[in-house]
């Protein structure tokens, strides 16, 4: 169960409430809760990530005669009954209020003379020009309603004005597909709101699990958020800060498998059925279970044969023995209980978060220059620093710090990180209401994605400690414990994890774009263009600089009398012992900074062709220019080029930049200039409770930047020197 405390209060008022809310969580997996945290982490970056583009409320206001009405007042207001904008009708009946954050709205217009009229329920998604055309009926007295809106309750407290699924099928002037989280933070107004919550999880309060234990469960989410003006009617803030607090432990299912203590000592004898599946070359009897010698591999009549380990325990004296091995099985995690499989607490599939401590802040600020220059900012921080991958068996147990002091942990062998997902996003944006048929939004920004992270054993010196003095060659010294998996008839579970000590991966990302929308009697016309300047520096993050080794039953499995290998007979952990390695594979990694640009330009027009019928059409155009280094570090492989190294055969090796054997250019790529878009949409109201809409459009994705490694990679039935 959870329990959550809210206590909310106001200035303008004494109110506090104090809410306990009770919930029973009738399944809950390790895996299912990293994959909340992580959708609140991305929902967390939608919404204090993004300064959301605002939107307008529009139209034209006639009298019921068809002619425009002038000077009529249109008031603006939310849901609750806060106004938010006061505008007139021009002499064209033209009316614009902007800029407005997206929400629920009611629109109520006046004049003398005409009775009054509202509609209710406007919704004003992110970016919307929304259309909302008035016809008043004259009246003989001249009476004229009252120019505002009843208050209709409390106003909404909270950051966030909103959270939805994109899924509007009429045509975007942006790039992105259909379906995909769209947020708003709410602004400031001229009272001062807040509120403090605090939810928390603890195991104490769940019930025992299917195998009568609990895993360990701590969870505090804490925040507060405010907001309220700078300056009266003119300048208002808004502040938020959030943190979740996670600590968890072993599960209580037994989903991990590790080596029985006989399998350690080299005693295999539990696998032994006494059951014949083959006989080999020599006319011998083959059993399930059964390992067998790889040093004793030799060809009879053409045919592999391989001597059995008598009563299948393969001595400590062996000249295979594997040194790694020796050192390794003492790090490795007991069992929990009995069994050769399924025997040691964890959840091997699932990335377990053993802590988490993630902090956010939020700051927007909105200011009014005059009725018609607006400007906004608002920054954003988001860090998400976690150990996990500790689903595996031992858990994420350590005597040091993961975080800061990784390289004293050299008694674990186990698969856990530490990563830190940080995220930075600024948003400059200027509205100038040049008419009130002219509206134009200007917007600066910056996003900035960082992650480093390594394994929570990095830095030990593992070459040194498994291999000795000399270590292998290949392995860095701040890598963490090399990876080991097995595979063959027992599912013993992974060890280790290769991530370095150093790294990180991040992604710039400035930007500018400006937009303009024109209001006409039936036409809402909206252009614009957007430019953006991308950079990736990459720096050896989850580079496998530890190497990977895989160790198969097949290496210590006997053959049949046609030289098969015998499915049922042989161990990847006798394998092991024995240092017969079946694959390897080592990163070198490179340490590139990779550069794009980014242009686009799209128009829309929104038609009105009655109050019943909307027609929408568009064009937009997308060009993402060739990726470069920043240091014109590229090169690929080019099959028309004379290599002169090879007598002048065509197929050789080019590399961008200027200067001796380059090409002249930056770039090796040449994208085409033809990502147009077209769109259209409609909308089609058959009565007050139904809306048709349909729409068509083409959208062009990005091409990925991905930086590339240079890796080696062996394979085969042969003993690796690495492995012993």
């Amino acid at each position: 169960e959870s329990v959550t405390l809210c206590l909310e209060g106001e200035t303008s008022g004494a109110r506090a409430v104090l809410r306990a809310r009770p919930s029973t969580v009738v399944k809950r997996t390790w895996r299912s809760l990293h994959q909340a945290h992580y959708l609140c982490a991305v929902v967390a970056l939608c919404v204090l990530g993004q300064a959301a583009e605002p939107g307008s409320i529009g139209g034209v206001i006639r009298q019921d005669s068809g002619h425009a009405l002038a000077g009529a007042t249109v008031t603006i207001a939310t849901a609750d009954g806060d106004t938010v904008a006061t505008v007139r009708s021009d002499p064209a009946g033209s009316y614009r209020a902007a800029p407005l954050p997206s929400g629920n709205y009611r629109i109520f217009v006046a004049r003398d003379g005409f009775e009054a009229s509202a509609v209710e329920g406007v919704t004003l998604p992110d970016g919307v020009a929304y259309r909302q055309d008035f016809a008043l009926a004259a009246v003989p007295d001249g009476a004229r309603a009252p120019a505002g809106v009843p208050h209709a309750g409390p106003p909404e407290r909270a950051a966030v004005s909103e959270v939805r699924i994109d899924s509007d099928s009429a045509p975007k002037r942006t790039s992105r597909p259909l379906g995909l989280f769209a947020s708003s933070a709410k602004p400031g107004t001229n009272e001062f709101h807040g509120a403090l919550y605090h939810l928390f999880g603890n195991d104490s309060l769940n019930a025992r699990g299917f195998f009568g234990a609990k895993g360990k469960f701590r969870s505090n989410n804490l925040g507060a958020y405010v907001g309220g003006p700078v300056v009266k009617n003119k300048a208002f803030f808004m502040y938020q800060y959030d943190r979740i607090a996670l600590r968890a432990g072993p599960q209580s299912g037994f989903a991990g498998s590790t080596p029985a203590d006989a399998f350690r000592r080299g005693d295999f004898q539990r696998l032994l059925t006494g059951r014949r599946v083959a006989v080999d070359a020599l006319g011998r009897a083959v059993h399930a279970g059964q390992v067998f010698d790889p040093a004793s591999t030799r060809t009879v009549r053409g045919v592999p044969v391989r001597d059995g380990f008598p009563d299948n325990l393969v001595p400590a004296s062996h000249p295979s023995r594997s040194r790694v091995a020796a050192h390794v099985i003492p790090l490795m995690a007991r069992p929990d209980r009995a069994g050769l499989e399924f025997n040691a607490q964890g959840l091997v599939q699932g990335d377990q978060v053993w802590s988490l401590n993630a902090p956010s802040h939020f700051f927007r600020l909105d200011h009014a220059f005059t009725e018609k220059l607006r400007t906004g900012f608002a920054l954003s921080r988001t860090s998400h620093p976690a150990v996990r991958n500790c689903g595996g068996v031992g858990g994420c147990r350590v005597p040091s710090d993961p975080v800061t002091e990784p390289e004293r942990n050299w008694n674990y062998y186990g698969t856990g990180i530490y990563e830190d997902i940080t995220t930075h996003h600024v948003r400059q944006r200027l509205d100038w209401i040049a008419s009130p048929n002219w509206l134009n939004q200007t917007t600066v920004g910056y996003d900035e994605f960082h992650v480093t992270g390594h394994s929570i054993a990095a830095g030990v010196g593992w070459p040194e400690l498994l291999w000795g003095p000399a270590g292998n060659g290949l392995i860095e010294a701040d890598a963490g414990p090399p990876a080991m998996s097995f595979t063959g008839n027992t599912r013993y579970s992974p060890l280790g994890n290769e991530w370095a000590r150093s790294g990180f991966r991040a992604n710039h990302e400035y930007h500018v774009t400006n937009t303009m929308t024109w209001l006409g009697r039936r036409h809402t016309v909206k252009f614009g263009g957007e430019y953006r300047l991308h950079k990736y520096p990459f720096r050896r993050w989850a580079n496998n600089v530890a190497g990977r080794f895989n160790f198969h039953r097949m290496h210590t499995g006997g053959f049949d009398a046609d030289g098969n290998n015998l499915a049922g007979t042989g161990d990847p952990f006798a394998s092991f012992l024995l240092g017969q390695v079946n694959s390897t594979h080592f990163e070198i990694p490179d340490l590139p900074t990779m550069v794009e640009n980014f242009v686009s330009w799209s128009v829309i027009d929104e038609y009105r062709v009655s109050d019943r019928l909307t027609l929408t059409f568009g064009l937009r155009f997308d060009y993402q220019t060739a990726i470069r280094e920043r240091d014109d570090n590229m090169s690929t492989f080019d099959p028309s080029v004379p290599n002169p190294g090879a007598e002048g055969r065509f197929g050789a090796m080019i590399f961008a930049g200027r200067g001796p054997r380059r090409t002249g250019t930056r770039t090796l790529d040449s994208p085409p200039v033809d990502a147009f878009g077209p769109r259209v949409g409609f909308a089609y109201r058959v009565d007050e409770r139904t809306v048709v809409r349909g729409g068509y459009g083409i959208y062009y994705s990005r091409r990925p930047c991905r930086t590339l490694t240079f890796s080696v990679s062996r394979s085969g039935a042969a003993p690796s020197a690495a492995g012993r």
